[in-house]
């Protein structure tokens, strides 16, 4: 098998590093999901923690009518925002300079 063939095998196979599988493919592997993971910054992260704890995820988030995403929304700027301020508020990693 020639390497232009692999490549063209892996395009319609959906990419190399494909989409996470859905139920009809089957369950996803740790690798997997390890990838995923790693693949998020850390603004994603803390999105997804504020969608956990408000209950919802980024597929339920965009089936929701206009008004009620954007409402969603707010809540979600607020709270990074307010998360951001805390994080900005603490005071580690600080030198001290205390004498003998």
């Amino acid at each position: 098998m020639s390497i232009s063939a692999v490549s063209s095998n892996a395009i319609a196979a959906g990419g190399l590093f494909a989409s996470p599988k859905t139920e009809a493919s089957g369950p996803r592997t740790a690798r997997e999901e390890f990838l995923e993971f790693a693949a998020k910054s850390p603004a994603e992260h803390l999105r997804d923690a504020i969608l956990r704890a408000l209950g919802t995820t980024e597929e339920k988030l965009q089936a929701m009518e206009p008004k009620q995403r954007a409402a969603m929304e707010d809540m979600i700027a607020e709270r990074l925002k307010q998360k951001v301020e805390q994080e900005a508020e603490k005071k580690t990693g600080l030198l001290v300079d205390i004498p003998a």
